[in-house]
Order: structure tokens, then C-alpha cells, then sequence
């Protein structure tokens, strides 16, 4: 059933990327830089080292794929209202 007026599409589509967004961070956000220090009774053996950036489901992070997949969700957003307005402003056959 898709939504008779301009203000319910609208709605909808900023409910959709809106959920879309939430769910591209929680996948591919950096949240988290794990790392682990060794302590040793000898000071020059103690080092401190650190991992990738990971996401809270634990995967390698990389921002750049994170900032794309938002900038895609914003683009196909405003593709899809501008697609609903033309089509509401094509003439009648």
C-alpha cells in the first residue's frame, strides 16, 4: 500500500534512511580501537601495542566505507523524493 499524499511519502522515505543510517553505523562505524599492553618485571620488555579500528559487531573498520555508505543513503533519499515530486507534477494523459 503506498502512501496517497506528498507529506506521507516524504515521511516515510526520511523513516526509511533514517533506519538505514542506524543500521550502516552499527555495521561500519569506527567505535573502538582495541589494544593490549604486556607488563614485565624488566622494563625494557613491557611494550603496549594497538589493533585496527573495529566496529561494535567486532569487524576491521575503514571510515571512508562508512562515510560512502551514508553519503549513498543520503543520495538515494533525495533521489526518491525528487522522484515522487516529478512524478506528482507530470500532466495527466
Amino acid at each position: 500500500m503506498a502512501p496517497q499524499r506528498s507529506g506521507e511519502h516524504i515521511v516515510l522515505i526520511f523513516v526509511g534512511a533514517f533506519v538505514a543510517f542506524v543500521v550502516a553505523s552499527l555495521l561500519l562505524a569506527p567505535t573502538t580501537t582495541p589494544g593490549m599492553c604486556v607488563d614485565s618485571p624488566d622494563p625494557d620488555a613491557s611494550y603496549c601495542t594497538e589493533f585496527p579500528m573495529q566496529t561494535l559487531l567486532g569487524f576491521e573498520a575503514n571510515a571512508w566505507v562508512w562515510i560512502g555508505a551514508l553519503v549513498v543513503i543520503v543520495i538515494r533519499a533525495a533521489a526518491l523524493i525528487a522522484r515522487g515530486r516529478r512524478r506528482r507534477r507530470a500532466p495527466r494523459q
